[in-house]
């Protein structure tokens, strides 16, 4: 179930810089169909130093993700800055209609920005994934969980989905090689 992903060398990153839908908002990465089309590993002001020394998120990581009725899958990788991540729980209404409003925002903001991602044609289903811790590495951003049942290793070129345990182990074994 669990496996490494690696980007088809025809695709490639669909945009360059920030794609930012608040101050606070912001998306981090875009994987379709397991293939990597946009990291944004600059966005170190939304990070803060553990006590490892590594780039933990300010926030909370919800994964926006989105298929189409012939199995396309795109997931958007979203952080949410400082606050805006606190209280999430599946009964939180007011969390729940903020997320619908960032799902409309995130295909405004493809449209905007003329990033050919979305058929114009398809009926997209979402679904919201939550709640994760977020890394930022050299080059890449680890994520899980707080239950640790489910976490991702994300860089230009691959994403790897596995337990929480295991990014957890990930994040331990980068730290190592400082």
């Amino acid at each position: 179930m669990f496996g490494w992903f690696k980007k088809n060398s025809k695709e490639s990153h669909l945009f360059q810089g920030d794609l930012d839908l608040t101050p606070y908002i912001s998306i981090l990465s875009i994987v379709k169909n397991n293939n990597p089309v946009y990291l944004n590993l600059k966005k170190e002001n939304f990070f803060i130093k553990d006590r490892d020394g590594d780039l933990k998120l300010n926030g909370r990581v919800a994964i926006f993700k989105f298929n189409d009725e012939s199995g396309n899958i795109i997931k958007f990788f979203v952080a949410f800055y400082g606050e805006f991540s606190e209280g999430w729980s599946s009964t939180n209404q007011e969390m729940l209609r903020g997320f619908e409003l960032v799902a409309r925002s995130i295909f405004d903001l493809i449209n905007k920005n003329k990033i050919k991602l979305f058929s114009p044609r398809a009926v997209y289903q979402t679904q919201y994934i939550y709640t994760y811790r977020c890394f930022l590495l050299e080059d890449k951003i680890v994520t899980y969980n707080l239950s640790f049942t489910d976490g991702y290793v994300i860089t230009k070129s691959m994403i790897k989905n596995m337990t929480g345990d295991e990014a957890v182990e990930h994040l331990a074994s980068s730290q190592a090689k400082k």
